[in-house]
């Protein structure tokens, strides 16, 4: 039993991580490789595979040195590729010294190390213990299988110190270097004044949609636009979006770089406005709705059963030049796993020669709806678009297949009868 730590130790497991030593050691015909914190607070030394019943498994056990090669636990870990730790399945401290902060260190400094780009990841925690972990840094929590009926434990990421410090350095070089690159989207005043306009019955809907075609014409994307790589998407975004006090956001993550999404999970699409605004970089920001809290971003998005939401309350307001643009406009689906250099080939393919789909704006400074591009069908460029079966999104641009638009055909008909459309901002979806 451990009275306690030395005054020495104690500073130094308060210590900031670093990158421990890997130490290998030849025993018959065996190697084995133990990990040394840097500041010599303690060692982990590798035992040999830890048995299950018998039967050897992924798992390696080690003991956890103190100086002097005084054993104080044990922690059990699944070796990555390459000297490195895939997952950490158990730690065990001696009760006396578990208020030390010593686990905390030897959790930290093994993240140094680890596999995945998302950080060290943790299994099987337990309902009492969630809070520690999340205290000390767990990102992307997950339910694991229920071990009984009713009972759950959860998996996560401790990050990786050096991989956000080197992203987090390399961000500001890259935001240096990209400055004044933005695309800047400047109101029109003549667009504004046909807005405030129409609430005035001034101006008709038919006569601003002519304006508009006039002054911010609405054309289609003959060609893909670039593709914003999910490893410049941390490089790109605003201050604690992605970093958050130089390290990674708990609640933030990067689809097919070091986060995941739920097939089938409900997610609410629309432009990061500040990445293109400043850097001329089109990046899908995600919410999911009933899932992970947060804000999240890809290249791409791949939605089925979508309608789409303008807030068309807060779009007039924009597009009267009262408030800036905002994200409030969103696509609201289910989300479909996908490879987002793959949905590049596929867009690619669609302008070519697929009718199937068409091309989908939103800009409020033009309508306060969703719109399409371009004609389709019997529906002109600039009707306004609420639903599709699925929706791609690459950057601007945006595709939708089996789209229903806004009641145009029953207003044509004469089966809704609109109170003074004139008036009416959003009366535009009926045009």
């Amino acid at each position: 039993m451990v009275a306690g730590l030395s005054s020495l130790l104690r500073q130094l497991v308060k210590t900031v991580t670093k990158k421990p030593r890997l130490v290998k050691n030849n025993v018959f015909d065996k190697t084995l490789t133990h990990i040394i914190d840097t500041d010599d607070s303690f060692a982990l030394q590798e035992v040999g595979p830890e048995l299950t019943k018998g039967i050897r498994g992924d798992k390696t056990k080690y003991n956890l040195l103190l100086p002097g090669n005084e054993k104080v636990g044990n922690v059990s870990l699944v070796k990555g590729k390459n000297n490195t730790i895939k997952s950490l399945i158990n730690i065990e401290i001696d009760p006396t010294l578990r208020a030390s902060g010593l686990g905390t260190k030897v959790i930290k400094t093994l993240a140094h190390i680890s596999e995945n780009k998302k950080g060290l990841e943790i299994k099987d925690i337990q309902k009492n213990a969630i809070n520690f972990w999340r205290k000390i840094g767990l990102t992307d929590e997950a339910k694991m299988f229920p071990e009984a009926k009713g009972i759950y434990s959860k998996k996560g990421f401790i990050p990786n110190p050096d991989i956000n410090t080197d992203l987090y350095k390399k961000s500001e070089i890259v935001k240096e270097q990209l400055k004044g690159t933005g695309f800047k989207d400047k109101p029109i005043t003549e667009l504004e004044q046909s807005i405030k306009n129409i609430d005035k019955g001034k101006q008709t809907v038919e006569g601003h949609a002519q304006l508009v075609e006039k002054l911010k014409p609405i054309r289609r994307w003959e060609t893909s636009p670039t593709i914003t790589q999910a490893e410049e998407i941390p490089l790109v975004l605003q201050k604690g979006k992605y970093f958050k006090d130089g390290k990674k956001n708990p609640k933030s993550g990067v689809y097919s770089l070091d986060l995941e999404i739920p097939e089938g999970q409900r997610t609410q699409a629309r432009l990061d406005i500040p990445a293109y605004e400043s850097y001329n970089k089109w990046i899908a920001s995600l919410k999911t709705p009933g899932g992970k809290s947060g804000t999240f971003y890809s290249p791409t998005a791949v939605l089925k059963n979508v309608k789409f939401k303008p807030q068309t309350a807060r779009a007039k307001k924009t597009g009267k030049g009262e408030l800036p643009k905002a994200p409030f406009g969103v696509m609201d689906g289910e989300w479909v796993n996908h490879d987002p250099n793959q949905i590049k080939q596929l867009v690619d393919n669609i302008l070519k020669e697929n009718l199937e789909y068409v091309q989908v704006g939103y800009d409020p400074r033009r309508h306060g709806h969703f719109y399409i591009r371009e004609d389709f069908g019997n529906f002109k460029k600039g009707t306004a678009i609420e639903e599709a079966e699925e929706v791609i999104q690459l950057g601007p641009l945006v595709l939708a297949r089996n789209p229903k638009f806004s009641n145009v055909k029953e207003y044509e008909e004469g089966g809704r009868i609109m109170k003074d459309p004139n008036k009416n901002y959003n009366a535009q979806r009926f045009i």
